[in-house]
């Protein structure tokens, strides 16, 4: 076999001409914090040197024996760098297929990784606060069964990255798209605006209409587009319009996080850790309060590290709505772009920290399918989840119209009050179990759950209210359970199971034989309600709710 056929066992099933480069410096992007470090630490072993070489006497220090071992070791050291770099950035490479999005790299062991289209929960894309400030990203193919199946493509431009979303949510809706076959095949170029324009939709310039009639549309896959037969190259395929909803300013943003409970005991704890510290001080003296100094320093940088990661990944925050579902870009210094298809929220959870209540304020977070709990980037799996990070209640009961588009009974506004802030029964809500009001003193009013023709809800909190909302079509299964000392009482936890996240849909110390029942009650609703609301019904109900 020549040169010019052979190809890699790795790489078997995708065709040669089909891969395609990363941004040259990705190598640097992916390990510049530890050539900072090791520059850092050589610098600091090397310091003494330095100062003697330029203190030389010797009348030209820069020609000194010193000076070149210094410089030798350096060119040593980036010749070394150069060759890493370009080595694994030529190993580093990328394709898309009509079945699936593949990623390659590895010098010396080659890696191949592949996310079938089908299973493509989101297509995102993110800018690390370097990555910025050279105008890339990375694009993060988020599929079905956990983060260890996700792909990251990158770095590449950002045109180049949107160009390649677009390319791979058409090929993912069944759209025929163009393979690129040249060498320069990932310099795609900047992704064109749609081709139905304000003019043909009957819309002002800044809101053309997203579901024009000639707008391709979807059925059962990400995008917008529908299988029309009519193959696109990567370079023109159609972006979908968007609209944007709901943005969160840097006041109300600080707010949020000032007023939450957690966040005001610790700054009464580090207060009151502050005056024992004082107090110490006069008493025992000077070295007892550096001691207590630095035990309140350390406590309380670990706190304004946790706001400031929160704060950083919230602000900028901004929620539109497009055919491809709902849009939310986020990040002071590093940013995302994420799209959230509808039928990918399997829950919502609504919070209402203590403080808010006074101000009318809540808090938003899904459970989505792509972004499981064992997530490794912690920072992702924490803002992934967020749709609203502090809105008001016509917030609220928008979201809740955006992901169902039915909540199942007939009086929605009296519904959705007794599930925010409700107590009792009442509303189609069972309230826990008396028997078991022992085990839950403080919750016992609010704890309550609601099965209705489409959705199940739970109530829970005391200081700080929640209720989680799942449509029951997304069930994948149902459980009941008990510890002994429920046992005795006669109650049980109805476990709703969906896909893995920041929550759970649990609805603890029911009746036990109430919630055996709830279980049939369950299977047999998430069996009528298996259809699925297409993309383009789903953004003509919102846009009419808008209006309406």
């Amino acid at each position: 076999m020549s040169s010019s056929q052979h190809v890699y066992a790795a790489d078997q099933g995708v065709d040669p001409s089909l891969w395609r480069r990363v941004h040259v410096i990705t190598p640097l992007l992916e390990i510049w914090q530890i050539l900072v470090a090791g520059f850092a630490f050589a610098t600091y072993r090397n310091f003494s040197e330095i100062q003697e070489m330029l203190r030389s006497e010797y009348p030209l220090p820069f020609l000194s024996e010193r000076f070149f071992y210094l410089v030798g070791s350096a060119l040593i050291v980036i010749a070394v760098l150069v060759g890493f770099v370009f080595l694994q950035w030529w190993s580093l490479a990328f394709a898309v297929t009509e079945t699936a999005v593949w990623s390659r790299r590895g010098i010396l062991k080659r890696q191949q990784r592949h996310a079938r289209l089908d299973r493509i929960q989101a297509v995102d894309i993110s800018q690390p606060v370097l990555a910025r400030i050279l105008g890339l990203g990375k694009l993060d193919v988020e599929v079905a069964g956990g983060s260890s199946s996700n792909i990251t493509i990158g770095y590449l431009k950002v045109s180049e990255l949107e160009a390649l979303r677009g390319e791979i949510l058409a090929r993912a809706a069944g759209l025929r798209v163009e393979a690129q076959t040249s060498p320069e095949a990932s310099a795609m170029g900047t992704m064109p605006q749609s081709p139905y324009t304000p003019a043909q939709s009957g819309y002002p310039a800044a809101t053309a209409d997203p579901y024009a009639p000639a707008q391709p549309t979807a059925s059962q896959t990400p995008g917008n587009y529908s299988y029309t037969g009519e193959v696109y190259a990567p370079s023109s395929i159609p972006v979908a319009p968007e609209r944007e909803l709901y943005q969160v300013s840097m006041g109300r943003l600080l707010g949020s996080q000032m007023l939450s409970l957690g966040n005001i005991v610790a700054i009464l704890l580090l207060i009151a850790f502050l005056v024992a510290g004082g107090i110490a001080a006069v008493q025992e003296g000077i070295v007892v309060a550096i001691a207590s100094l630095g035990g309140f320093l350390s406590v309380a940088m670990s706190i304004v590290a946790a706001q400031w990661n929160r704060f950083a990944s919230e602000a900028n925050f901004r929620l539109a709505i497009s055919p491809d579902g709902i849009r939310v870009r986020r990040g002071l210094l590093s940013t995302r772009a994420q799209t959230i298809p509808p039928r990918r929220i399997h829950a919502i959870q609504v919070q209402q920290p203590f403080f808010w209540r006074f101000l009318g304020w809540y808090r938003v977070s899904i459970l989505q399918a792509g972004y499981g709990a064992k997530d490794t980037d912690s920072n992702k799996q924490q803002s992934s989840h967020i749709l609203i990070p502090v809105g008001t209640r016509q917030d609220v009961e928008f979201a809740l119209w955006m992901v169902f588009n039915d909540l199942g009974v007939d009086d929605v506004p009296s519904f959705i009050e007794a599930a925010l802030a409700g107590k009792g029964s009442g509303q189609g809500f069972v309230q826990m179990s008396p028997r078991a009001r022992c085990l839950d003193p403080f919750a016992y009013h609010r704890r309550a759950r609601a099965i209705t023709r489409t959705t199940f809800v739970i109530r829970d909190g005391w200081l700080n209210w929640k209720s989680l909302w799942a449509p029951i079509a997304r069930l994948q299964s149902v459980r009941v359970q008990s510890g002994p000392l429920e046992r005795k009482l006669g109650v049980a936890s109805l476990h709703m199971d969906v896909v893995p996240g920041a929550f759970k849909m649990i609805a603890e110390h029911q009746d036990a034989s109430q919630a055996s029942a709830d279980i049939y009650t369950l299977l047999i609703e998430g069996q009528a309600n298996r259809a699925s609301e297409p993309p383009e019904k789903w953004m003509l109900r919102v846009e009419n709710g808008m209006h309406g």
